[in-house]
């Protein structure tokens, strides 16, 4: 699989697993109601193929989990309605909100990496910002976000049934995504899926990065939850620089 370039400069290594190892799904269409009965394929590959294709096409909750060897290692959660491209993610020092081309982002406490004298006044306000330039290369903001990193095993090798509805594979990444040597070539992942065929939670783990093994986990759940996601109180928001990246939010 070809893979597009990524520009972004703090191109960490989730950033080249989501970025990397994706392919949209196309003509996939958000749906609601109760999800028809469907049958898992016997081959593995076809299994997973099939079950990438379903990611973005209900609502869900998601968690993501950064593993050892991220600079920003932490777990977020949240909620995501593709209908609308609307989407809700948590951490432990912030909200963000993201509402068409507009992002909100509230601070419940300064993170480490932001200075603290500036951002103090700034904690339960609503910061507003435009989504970033170049969203499309984006893990955060790119426009299939959370689906694109699930979607990522229809492209991969090597892939065998680990267990009743369990898969292990292995994803690699074109040099053209590696921003540097110690950048793994590839990484080794394990899918879940639940009764009706759709991904329950995807680990990736790259064995044979030159630094600290990386990991990176996503999870779904509640496919088909109600999602309302709006614009904060107009009272409740300010406009103020806020570097997204320093936050690790890329």
């Amino acid at each position: 699989m070809r893979t597009r370039p990524v520009v972004i400069a703090q191109c960490t290594l989730a950033a080249v697993l989501v970025l990397g190892g994706c392919s949209s799904a196309p003509g996939a269409v958000a749906t609601t109601g109760p999800s028809p009965v469907v049958t898992i394929p016997a081959d593995p590959a076809a299994a997973l193929a099939a079950a990438s294709s379903r990611l973005g096409t209900q609502s869900a909750r998601f968690t993501i989990s950064y593993g050892e060897g991220e600079p920003f290692g932490s777990k977020q959660s949240g909620v995501v309605d593709p209908a609308t491209g609307r989407w809700e993610l948590t951490s432990d020092s912030y909200v963000i909100r993201r509402i068409d081309g507009d992002v909100y982002v509230k601070l419940t406490k300064v993170p480490a990496t932001l200075p603290e004298k500036v951002y103090t006044k700034a904690i339960g306000k609503w910061i507003h910002q435009r989504v970033p330039h170049g969203a499309e290369y984006s893990r955060t903001f790119n426009k299939d976000f959370p689906w694109y990193t699930g979607r990522s095993v229809a492209s991969g090798t090597d892939i065998v049934k680990a267990g009743d509805r369990s898969y292990r594979g292995r994803i690699s990444f074109d040099e053209s995504i590696r921003p540097s040597a110690d950048t793994p070539q590839a990484a080794d992942f394990v899918v879940e899926l639940d009764g009706e065929g759709r991904i329950t939670r995807m680990s990736l783990v790259a064995p044979d990065a030159k630094v600290s093994p990386t990991d990176l986990t996503y999870t779904y759940t509640d496919f088909g939850l109600p999602v309302d996601v709006s614009a904060p109180p107009p009272g409740e928001v300010i406009e103020m620089l806020l570097p997204l990246p320093a936050m690790g939010i890329v």
